[in-house]
């Protein structure tokens, strides 16, 4: 008996110790940021929350996409990411295809791609990876333009386009 209490208890403590890897994962929030997350996607179901920084971010799936949306503290929206995986690639436009393609880092194995969206700008973000390189990240806009290649960051409501 005394041995299955000791290992139940050391089970306990186990999963308490996962579960802390996700302390911001799957959050509760006020209704006014699922109003204002449905208000933007209407459609958004399976909806997670979880706080980066100061923000708010909702993650789901809509219509065979990941996204991430980032709502301030006052609920309004400042950012949407859309990750595509590689089957979806071909979402993703031609002019920022072609400029990676056409790029010094055409050789490179690209990671994944996203898309993020603000109010100010719209650009791609290729996730690229060399054996003996760092990973590095190529901004690109809509239209084709590399603005910067830099080494692999997290991006953020005001991460710097250029």
């Amino acid at each position: 008996m005394k041995k299955t209490i000791t290992m139940m208890l050391m089970i306990g403590a186990m999963l308490g110790f996962v579960s802390c890897d996700d302390d911001d994962k799957d959050i509760q929030v006020p209704d006014k940021y699922e109003k204002a997350l449905l208000s933007k996607y209407p459609n958004a179901n399976w909806i997670e929350w979880e706080e980066k920084g100061t923000y708010k971010v909702a993650d789901f799936v809509d219509e065979g996409l990941d996204l991430d949306v980032w709502f301030d503290h006052d609920a309004k929206w400042v950012m949407t990411e859309t990750d595509y995986t590689p089957a979806q690639y071909g979402k993703v436009p031609v002019a920022v295809m072609d400029a990676f393609n056409t790029s010094e880092y055409s050789t490179w194995t690209v990671d994944g791609i996203s898309m993020y969206e603000r109010e100010d700008a719209t650009f791609y973000v290729y996730d690229l990876e060399k054996k003996g390189e760092p990973d590095m990240d190529m901004y690109l806009l809509p239209t084709g333009e590399i603005t910067k290649v830099v080494a692999e960051q997290e991006v953020y409501p005001d991460t710097s386009v250029r």
